[in-house]
């Protein structure tokens, strides 16, 4: 059985209002189709675009009239398996 390494406790996302999320270098905005887990420490996600890890992004999630801003950057991308289409990320929050 694989350890798990994380340092933070992960809880599921419910999502109410969606998740943005803005690639830095681009400069272009995405939509999160799904939204894994989050901790403290990072973010779970699947989108329709591919971004390296390393790559800088900034995150809003949508809570009714509420708007939180987070920075992070790609730990790693691969295309999803299962049967939501497009790459699984996740996201280590600065």
């Amino acid at each position: 059985m694989k350890e798990n390494k994380r340092k933070a406790e992960r809880r599921p996302y419910h999502d109410q209002g969606g998740v943005d999320l803005h690639h830095i270098a681009s400069n272009l905005n995405y939509r999160a189709k799904h939204v894994y887990d989050v901790s403290t420490l990072g973010i779970g996600l699947n989108v329709n675009v591919w971004l390296d890890p390393g790559e800088c992004i900034r995150l809003t999630l949508n809570q009714g009239d509420c708007h939180i801003q987070l920075h992070g950057q790609v730990a790693w991308c691969k295309q999803s398996g299962d049967t939501i289409e497009g790459f699984d990320m996740g996201i280590v929050l600065q």
